[in-house]
């Protein structure tokens, strides 16, 4: 997985391009006192002494004479350094060297958050992995934290990938969709991004391609993603939803209901395992269990369209080598939330 995103960064800019790209910003000009505040920084950042890094940091935030935008895109370009250093540790297996480093880091950077993501994700803590993929994916997005590159989508793309597999592994939308209130931040939060939802009061039966207020298309185009998987447990070989099945239908209905969204389309997915014609026909009936559920106990108004395609679309794997069969044959077995 990190060999993947790392690939990809490098494909876009190569390492210098990277750090600055990232940011997006080029230091303004600075006194003289600043200049060589940042000289020392830039030196110690780059060198292999954890404890010289750690102190360079501390010295420029606590003597550095530089505007506080200078301050400010320093340490964030430190942290991609850092987080690429990291993932250096990470292909190594070298975790806790990696967990140290990243521990110093002095900012907020997508890449830091995917980088203890990587980590959680080696050791098989699929829970933190979602969580920090998807925490990872609102960085990437967030125009205030990263500002808004092309460069960026593969990456983004790639890691919501990873954040939609961890999150099936996890067993739980938790980390993206609130259970109090149903809004959503990482994956399900960039399912958003391009539409233009209709008030609650709309007259949305007249033509189906109003029901979600129209698209943006330009914004819809530049999503990472364009379908969510959803971690809806049935009991094996059943359409019937398990209990951890019906919380998570809950969590979606709610999702559904706070966006007001008005038109779903529900697609369920089999592993390879079975015959073609029985998994085709348990992926269609286990959408509509999920559109019935969703519609009588969530309340959910919004028409929903459930289909089925069997083992005939396997998920796109950001690495299989990453994954035992057994974890690839869970994600295989998801229903697809599309919002158009």
């Amino acid at each position: 997985m990190i060999k993947n995103i790392a690939d990809l960064k490098s494909k876009a800019f190569g390492l210098a391009g990277v750090i600055i790209g990232c940011v997006g910003l080029s230091l303004p000009v600075y006194a003289n006192d600043c200049s060589a505040s940042l000289a020392e920084l830039n030196e110690r950042r780059n060198g292999p002494n954890l404890a010289s890094i750690s102190a360079a940091i501390n010295n420029f935030k606590e003597e550095a004479n530089c505007s506080d935008q200078t301050i400010d895109i320093a340490l964030v370009q430190t942290a991609a350094i850092l987080g690429q250093k990291a993932q250096e540790l990470i292909d190594s297996n070298a975790l806790e060297d990696a967990e140290d480093l990243l521990s110093i880091a002095p900012a907020t950077h997508w890449l830091v958050q995917v980088s203890r993501a990587d980590i959680a994700a080696k050791r098989n803590d699929r829970k933190t992995a979602a969580e920090l993929y998807n925490a990872g994916l609102d960085t990437i997005l967030d125009e205030n934290l990263t500002p808004d590159s092309e460069k960026l989508s593969d990456v983004a793309r790639q890691i919501a990938m990873l954040a939609q597999e961890n999150t099936m592994l996890a067993g739980s939308t938790s980390n993206t969709i609130s259970r109090s209130d149903g809004r959503a931040t990482g994956v399900y939060g960039a399912l958003t991004r391009g539409l233009a939802f209709v008030p609650a009061n709309a007259d949305t039966k007249t033509n189906v391609k109003s029901y979600n207020g129209g698209i943006n298309k330009e914004i819809y185009n530049n999503r990472p993603i364009k379908s969510a998987y959803i971690p809806i447990k049935f009991a094996t070989d059943s359409d019937r939803l398990d209990h951890a099945g019906e919380q998570e239908a809950l969590k979606l209905a709610k999702f559904i209901n706070s966006y007001q969204i008005k038109l779903i389309q529900l697609v369920g997915h089999t592993d390879e395992r079975g015959s073609y014609d029985y998994n085709q026909d348990l992926s269609e009936r286990r959408a509509r269990t999920l559109k019935s559920f969703l519609q009588n106990k969530g309340k959910v108004a919004a028409v929903i369209i459930a289909s089925g395609r069997g083992e005939k679309e396997p998920p796109r794997i950001s690495d299989k080598s990453i994954y035992s069969i057994e974890q690839i044959q869970a994600i295989s077995r998801r229903v697809e939330l599309a919002l158009n």
